[in-house]
């Protein structure tokens, strides 16, 4: 597992990436997101958000980014 570092006043602290859970993506929302997106991944999840408060009045959609970029990366979508 790979670490980064972030340096702060009191020392050294490592951060570690979290990896998705790509089985807590709501696919039909995923796939909408990517497609308002225009295929740009890193702006899919904003788009799942605004997605997710049109749909449901709520603007959390039930996952986070590491989530759907591991769902997008379990479809294989570059």
């Amino acid at each position: 597992m790979s670490h980064e570092k972030l340096r702060t006043a009191k020392g050294v602290i490592k951060l570690s990436k979290k990896k998705g859970n790509p089985k807590k993506v709501n696919s039909t929302l995923a796939w909408k997101a990517l497609e308002r997106a225009e295929g740009d991944r890193k702006r899919a999840y904003s788009e799942c958000i605004r997605l997710s408060f049109q749909t449901t009045g709520r603007l959390s959609p039930g996952f986070d980014n590491a989530d759907l970029q591991a769902f997008y990366d379990l479809n294989e979508v570059k």
